[in-house]
């Protein structure tokens, strides 16, 4: 993600998480922190995301921030949905 591959890098949008098989919980408004060996190693709301990014020295133009389209509000009678 940075100009360094080995420092961490972060991820705010709307995450999907399986704990179990078969069992889904959606984390909307998220923010996790990835090693620069690719482990995550910090996950807290996004309202939290400065502080964690700082705590984690996360350089700022090595978070992505993802957008959702949610296609359940954008149906219309029209759209197989």
């Amino acid at each position: 993600m940075g100009s360094n591959p080995s420092e961490p890098w972060a991820v705010i949008g709307t995450f999907v998480h399986a704990p179990v098989y078969g069992e889904l919980e959606i984390a909307t408004d998220g923010c996790l922190v990835i090693s620069g060996e690719g482990v995550i190693i910090a996950v807290a709301p996004a309202s939290q995301a400065d502080s964690l990014l700082a705590q984690h020295r996360v350089d700022p133009s090595s978070v992505l921030r993802l957008q959702v389209i949610d296609m359940h509000d954008r149906c219309s009678d029209r759209l197989p949905c």
